[in-house]
């Protein structure tokens, strides 16, 4: 199958046994696929509901700004097509109910310094 990358970014994947955080970013990558045009996306909606009342460590109540959010219609993803899937991010796969060509990264690696270096599996949303 042929692999495009639609997300903003390269999706490096890692061998299966790799441990969550690894030390040389390096080893153990099976395979790189760049970023292969414009990201898919789903739309955001985004709606002010007030503010709720959270306390701080010292005890003290702050007012916390709320905004309710929701996801939309998909762009940028082409229609199927035989022997090619589509890497995407999780929010915009979770709006692409049916179709069974578009994945996500899944079983995040991290560096020592905790920034995600890849993944060591594709997900899929299943239906159900």
């Amino acid at each position: 199958m042929n692999v495009i990358n639609l997300t903003p970014h390269s999706v490096v994947l890692y061998a299966p046994d790799t441990p969550d955080v690894v030390e040389d970013p390096g080893t153990g990558v099976v395979a790189t696929w760049d970023v292969a045009g414009p990201a898919a996306r789903c739309a955001e909606i985004r709606r002010d509901e007030g503010a709720i009342t959270l306390y701080a460590r010292d005890g003290n109540p702050i007012r916390v700004p709320l905004t309710g959010v929701a996801f939309g219609e998909v762009t940028d993803l082409p229609a199927p097509r035989d022997g090619v899937v589509y890497i995407v991010s999780r929010a915009t796969a979770e709006r692409t109910t049916g179709r069974t060509d578009v994945f996500y990264p899944d079983r995040p690696v991290r560096s020592v310094t905790g920034q995600v270096v890849g993944c060591r599996a594709l997900a899929r949303v299943a239906d159900g």
